[in-house]
Protein backbone atom coordinates (compact mmCIF):
# COMPACT_ATOMS: atom_id res chain seq x y z
CA UNK A 1 0.00 0.00 0.00
CA UNK A 2 1.29 3.68 -0.69
CA UNK A 3 -0.36 7.18 -1.34
CA UNK A 4 -3.03 6.61 1.74
CA UNK A 5 -4.99 9.72 2.09
CA UNK A 6 -7.94 10.10 4.36
CA UNK A 7 -10.43 12.77 4.26
CA UNK A 8 -11.58 12.26 7.30
CA UNK A 9 -11.48 10.03 10.74
CA UNK A 10 -13.25 6.82 8.52
CA UNK A 11 -11.64 4.62 6.39
CA UNK A 12 -14.62 5.14 3.46
CA UNK A 13 -12.97 8.53 3.40
CA UNK A 14 -9.46 7.20 2.26
CA UNK A 15 -8.11 6.74 -1.02
CA UNK A 16 -5.05 4.55 -1.83
CA UNK A 17 -2.70 2.47 -4.37
CA UNK A 18 -1.39 -1.01 -4.30
CA UNK A 19 1.53 0.15 -6.38
CA UNK A 20 4.61 1.81 -4.46
CA UNK A 21 7.84 3.31 -5.05
CA UNK A 22 9.43 2.93 -1.48
CA UNK A 23 11.80 1.18 0.59
CA UNK A 24 11.52 -0.56 3.81
CA UNK A 25 12.87 2.63 6.00
CA UNK A 26 9.24 3.99 5.21
CA UNK A 27 7.51 1.59 6.53
CA UNK A 28 4.55 2.80 9.04
CA UNK A 29 4.64 2.06 12.86
CA UNK A 30 1.37 2.91 14.29
CA UNK A 31 -0.11 3.60 17.98
CA UNK A 32 -3.56 3.16 18.38
CA UNK A 33 -3.75 5.02 22.00
CA UNK A 34 -1.81 7.56 24.11
CA UNK A 35 1.92 7.36 23.88
CA UNK A 36 2.41 4.26 27.43
CA UNK A 37 3.09 6.13 30.51
CA UNK A 38 5.52 4.52 32.79
CA UNK A 39 6.31 4.89 36.24
CA UNK A 40 10.22 5.14 37.70
CA UNK A 41 11.44 3.64 40.77
CA UNK A 42 14.76 3.82 42.16
CA UNK A 43 16.68 0.36 43.78
CA UNK A 44 19.21 0.49 46.22
CA UNK A 45 21.42 -2.20 46.65
CA UNK A 46 19.82 -4.77 48.45
CA UNK A 47 17.44 -5.30 45.94
CA UNK A 48 15.25 -2.59 48.28
CA UNK A 49 13.42 0.82 47.18
CA UNK A 50 15.75 3.27 47.43
CA UNK A 51 15.30 5.15 50.60
CA UNK A 52 17.98 7.99 49.16
CA UNK A 53 17.84 9.99 46.04
CA UNK A 54 20.20 7.82 44.62
CA UNK A 55 19.92 4.40 43.00
CA UNK A 56 19.49 1.74 40.36
CA UNK A 57 16.82 3.21 37.56
CA UNK A 58 14.15 0.52 37.46
CA UNK A 59 10.94 1.06 34.97
CA UNK A 60 6.92 -0.34 35.29
CA UNK A 61 4.97 -0.31 32.46
CA UNK A 62 1.03 -0.73 33.09
CA UNK A 63 1.11 -4.26 31.55
CA UNK A 64 3.47 -5.26 34.86
CA UNK A 65 6.81 -5.31 32.40
CA UNK A 66 9.54 -3.85 35.05
CA UNK A 67 13.26 -3.98 34.27
CA UNK A 68 16.60 -1.80 33.80
CA UNK A 69 16.70 1.02 31.57
CA UNK A 70 19.42 1.11 28.98
CA UNK A 71 22.35 4.13 28.94
CA UNK A 72 21.59 4.32 24.69
CA UNK A 73 20.72 8.68 24.21
CA UNK A 74 20.31 8.60 27.93
CA UNK A 75 21.48 12.83 29.26
CA UNK A 76 21.07 15.04 32.40
CA UNK A 77 18.24 15.99 30.80
CA UNK A 78 16.28 12.81 30.73
CA UNK A 79 17.97 12.70 34.28
CA UNK A 80 16.14 15.68 35.58
CA UNK A 81 13.23 14.32 33.60
CA UNK A 82 12.66 10.96 35.04
CA UNK A 83 13.89 12.50 38.95
CA UNK A 84 11.20 14.81 38.38
CA UNK A 85 8.23 12.78 37.41
CA UNK A 86 9.19 10.48 40.53
CA UNK A 87 8.32 13.61 42.88
CA UNK A 88 12.05 14.78 44.05
CA UNK A 89 12.19 18.01 44.77
CA UNK A 90 15.50 18.88 44.32
CA UNK A 91 15.57 17.22 40.60
CA UNK A 92 17.45 20.03 38.42
CA UNK A 93 20.93 18.31 40.26
CA UNK A 94 20.22 15.12 38.70
CA UNK A 95 22.85 13.38 37.76
CA UNK A 96 23.87 9.79 36.15
CA UNK A 97 26.35 6.70 35.59
CA UNK A 98 26.23 3.16 33.82
CA UNK A 99 26.87 0.47 36.51
CA UNK A 100 26.26 -3.20 35.73
CA UNK A 101 27.07 -4.66 38.86
CA UNK A 102 25.14 -2.17 41.65
CA UNK A 103 23.18 -5.15 43.02
CA UNK A 104 23.55 -8.63 43.25
CA UNK A 105 20.41 -9.71 41.32
CA UNK A 106 20.71 -6.80 38.77
CA UNK A 107 21.89 -9.38 35.90
CA UNK A 108 18.73 -11.64 36.37
CA UNK A 109 16.16 -8.43 35.19
CA UNK A 110 15.20 -7.52 31.71
CA UNK A 111 16.33 -4.38 30.14
CA UNK A 112 12.60 -2.91 29.06
CA UNK A 113 13.90 0.84 27.78
CA UNK A 114 16.31 2.15 25.37
CA UNK A 115 16.77 5.09 23.23
CA UNK A 116 15.11 7.70 25.74
CA UNK A 117 15.37 10.80 24.68
CA UNK A 118 13.54 13.83 26.38
CA UNK A 119 13.13 17.37 25.10
CA UNK A 120 12.60 19.01 27.90
CA UNK A 121 12.27 18.12 31.72
CA UNK A 122 8.85 17.11 31.31
CA UNK A 123 8.31 13.76 30.53
CA UNK A 124 6.14 14.13 28.20
CA UNK A 125 8.38 15.59 26.22
CA UNK A 126 9.98 11.69 26.03
CA UNK A 127 10.39 9.28 23.42
CA UNK A 128 11.83 5.70 24.12
CA UNK A 129 11.93 2.01 22.61
CA UNK A 130 10.85 -1.21 24.82
CA UNK A 131 13.23 -2.84 22.27
CA UNK A 132 17.55 -2.62 23.12
CA UNK A 133 20.57 -3.78 21.64
CA UNK A 134 22.36 -3.47 25.34
CA UNK A 135 24.18 -5.35 28.00
CA UNK A 136 23.99 -5.00 31.30
CA UNK A 137 26.83 -2.74 31.78
CA UNK A 138 24.96 0.16 30.46
CA UNK A 139 22.13 -0.22 32.96
CA UNK A 140 21.55 3.47 34.57
CA UNK A 141 22.17 4.52 38.04
CA UNK A 142 20.22 7.54 38.58
CA UNK A 143 20.99 10.58 41.56
CA UNK A 144 17.99 12.77 41.83
CA UNK A 145 19.52 15.45 43.57
CA UNK A 146 23.07 16.48 45.00
CA UNK A 147 25.69 14.16 46.86
CA UNK A 148 25.13 15.17 50.23
CA UNK A 149 28.24 14.16 52.40
CA UNK A 150 26.29 14.66 55.52
CA UNK A 151 23.62 11.42 54.79
CA UNK A 152 27.95 9.67 55.16
CA UNK A 153 28.48 7.47 57.84
CA UNK A 154 32.09 7.42 59.24
CA UNK A 155 33.83 4.68 61.17
CA UNK A 156 37.33 3.65 62.61
CA UNK A 157 38.27 0.14 62.24
CA UNK A 158 41.10 -1.67 64.34
CA UNK A 159 44.09 -3.73 62.87
CA UNK A 160 41.97 -6.76 63.59
CA UNK A 161 39.31 -5.07 61.06
CA UNK A 162 36.69 -4.66 63.85
CA UNK A 163 35.41 -0.73 65.13
CA UNK A 164 38.01 0.41 66.74
CA UNK A 165 37.81 1.51 70.54
CA UNK A 166 39.97 4.20 70.12
CA UNK A 167 40.64 7.36 68.64
CA UNK A 168 42.39 6.15 65.57
CA UNK A 169 42.16 3.89 62.74
CA UNK A 170 41.79 2.87 59.28
CA UNK A 171 39.00 5.50 57.99
CA UNK A 172 35.60 3.33 56.61
CA UNK A 173 32.29 5.31 55.27
CA UNK A 174 28.98 4.14 54.36
CA UNK A 175 27.02 5.15 51.72
CA UNK A 176 23.01 5.38 52.38
CA UNK A 177 22.62 2.58 49.55
CA UNK A 178 24.79 0.44 51.91
CA UNK A 179 28.29 1.08 49.66
CA UNK A 180 31.34 0.51 52.06
CA UNK A 181 34.72 1.15 52.14
CA UNK A 182 37.84 2.98 52.24
CA UNK A 183 39.14 6.86 51.57
CA UNK A 184 41.27 7.88 49.40
CA UNK A 185 43.41 10.76 50.49
CA UNK A 186 42.62 13.13 47.46
CA UNK A 187 41.47 16.27 48.79
CA UNK A 188 42.78 15.57 52.12
CA UNK A 189 45.91 17.40 50.39
CA UNK A 190 44.97 21.12 49.54
CA UNK A 191 48.12 20.55 46.69
CA UNK A 192 49.55 17.05 47.04
CA UNK A 193 51.77 18.38 49.40
CA UNK A 194 50.47 20.17 52.15
CA UNK A 195 48.27 18.59 54.95
CA UNK A 196 44.65 19.77 55.29
CA UNK A 197 43.66 18.79 58.54
CA UNK A 198 40.11 20.41 57.72
CA UNK A 199 38.64 16.90 56.01
CA UNK A 200 40.33 15.37 58.88
CA UNK A 201 38.43 17.65 61.86
CA UNK A 202 35.06 17.50 60.16
CA UNK A 203 35.12 13.81 59.60
CA UNK A 204 36.43 13.19 63.27
CA UNK A 205 34.04 15.69 64.66
CA UNK A 206 30.54 13.96 62.58
CA UNK A 207 31.95 10.73 64.21
CA UNK A 208 31.23 12.16 67.57
CA UNK A 209 34.92 13.31 68.58
CA UNK A 210 35.19 16.10 71.08
CA UNK A 211 38.13 16.08 72.85
CA UNK A 212 40.64 18.15 71.44
CA UNK A 213 39.23 17.41 68.26
CA UNK A 214 41.40 20.03 66.31
CA UNK A 215 44.43 18.43 66.92
CA UNK A 216 43.05 15.63 64.49
CA UNK A 217 45.79 14.18 61.85
CA UNK A 218 45.75 11.54 58.78
CA UNK A 219 48.39 9.71 57.36
CA UNK A 220 48.71 7.19 54.65
CA UNK A 221 48.33 3.54 55.59
CA UNK A 222 47.69 0.36 52.74
CA UNK A 223 48.34 -2.34 54.87
CA UNK A 224 46.99 -1.40 58.47
CA UNK A 225 44.14 -4.11 58.42
CA UNK A 226 44.17 -7.50 57.67
CA UNK A 227 42.42 -7.53 54.09
CA UNK A 228 42.57 -4.05 53.45
CA UNK A 229 43.26 -4.57 49.75
CA UNK A 230 40.08 -6.93 49.16
CA UNK A 231 38.08 -3.56 50.53
CA UNK A 232 36.23 -1.31 47.86
CA UNK A 233 37.56 2.77 47.52
CA UNK A 234 34.18 4.75 47.56
CA UNK A 235 35.24 7.88 48.53
CA UNK A 236 37.40 10.37 46.92
CA UNK A 237 38.73 13.89 46.59
CA UNK A 238 37.05 15.18 50.33
CA UNK A 239 37.87 18.93 50.18
CA UNK A 240 36.05 21.16 53.43
CA UNK A 241 35.77 24.82 53.78
CA UNK A 242 35.61 24.23 57.47
CA UNK A 243 35.54 21.66 60.49
CA UNK A 244 31.92 21.24 60.15
CA UNK A 245 31.27 18.09 57.24
CA UNK A 246 27.88 20.08 55.84
CA UNK A 247 31.00 22.19 54.25
CA UNK A 248 32.67 19.42 52.39
CA UNK A 249 32.39 17.84 49.30
CA UNK A 250 32.95 14.54 47.75
CA UNK A 251 33.69 12.09 44.67
CA UNK A 252 32.24 8.66 44.83
CA UNK A 253 34.66 8.08 41.87
CA UNK A 254 38.62 8.04 42.53
CA UNK A 255 41.54 7.15 41.15
CA UNK A 256 43.01 5.54 43.78
CA UNK A 257 45.30 2.92 45.31
CA UNK A 258 45.33 1.65 48.99
CA UNK A 259 48.60 2.93 49.70
CA UNK A 260 46.30 6.23 49.71
CA UNK A 261 43.66 5.28 51.91
CA UNK A 262 43.05 7.50 54.83
CA UNK A 263 44.20 6.20 58.95
CA UNK A 264 42.67 8.82 60.69
CA UNK A 265 43.60 9.90 64.19
CA UNK A 266 40.86 12.31 65.90
CA UNK A 267 42.67 14.43 68.39
CA UNK A 268 46.73 14.21 70.49
CA UNK A 269 48.88 11.53 69.09
CA UNK A 270 49.55 9.64 72.09
CA UNK A 271 52.98 9.33 73.83
CA UNK A 272 55.15 6.15 73.43
CA UNK A 273 57.00 3.58 75.03
CA UNK A 274 59.99 3.27 74.66
CA UNK A 275 62.42 0.01 74.99
CA UNK A 276 65.91 -0.79 74.45
CA UNK A 277 66.77 -4.21 72.46
CA UNK A 278 70.51 -5.63 72.88
CA UNK A 279 72.43 -6.97 69.74
CA UNK A 280 70.31 -10.50 69.77
CA UNK A 281 67.01 -8.31 69.42
CA UNK A 282 65.82 -8.68 73.07
CA UNK A 283 65.34 -6.56 75.19
CA UNK A 284 67.75 -5.19 77.08
CA UNK A 285 69.26 -5.79 80.47
CA UNK A 286 71.15 -2.95 80.71
CA UNK A 287 71.32 0.66 80.33
CA UNK A 288 72.14 0.28 76.39
CA UNK A 289 70.92 -0.46 73.19
CA UNK A 290 68.96 -0.14 70.00
CA UNK A 291 65.83 2.76 70.67
CA UNK A 292 62.44 1.00 69.74
CA UNK A 293 59.16 2.92 70.11
CA UNK A 294 55.87 1.61 70.68
CA UNK A 295 52.53 3.36 69.92
CA UNK A 296 49.44 2.22 71.12
CA UNK A 297 47.74 1.08 68.07
CA UNK A 298 50.68 -1.45 67.47
CA UNK A 299 52.79 0.43 65.52
CA UNK A 300 56.74 -0.77 66.33
CA UNK A 301 59.89 0.70 65.03
CA UNK A 302 63.22 2.30 65.74
CA UNK A 303 63.68 6.29 66.09
CA UNK A 304 65.64 8.62 63.80
CA UNK A 305 68.12 10.62 65.06
CA UNK A 306 66.70 14.06 62.80
CA UNK A 307 66.13 16.12 66.11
Amino acid sequence: MDNLSCGGYNFSSCSFSIEHNCGHSEDVVLRCGPIIHPTFTLLDRNNNIASENYGLLIVTYPDGTAGTVCDDGFTTTNAIAICQEMGFEEFEDASWESDGSFMEEQSSLPIVMDNLSCGGYDFSSCDFATEHNCGHSEDVVLRCGPHTISSLTFSLLDQGGSSSTENFGLLIVTHPDGLRGTVCDDGFCDDGFTTNDLAAEAVCRAMGFTERVEEASWDNEGSYVDGQSSLSIVLDDVSCDDDDLASCTYSREHDCSHSEDVFLRCGPQTNPVFSLLNSQGNNSLGSTGLLIATYLDGVRGTVCDDG
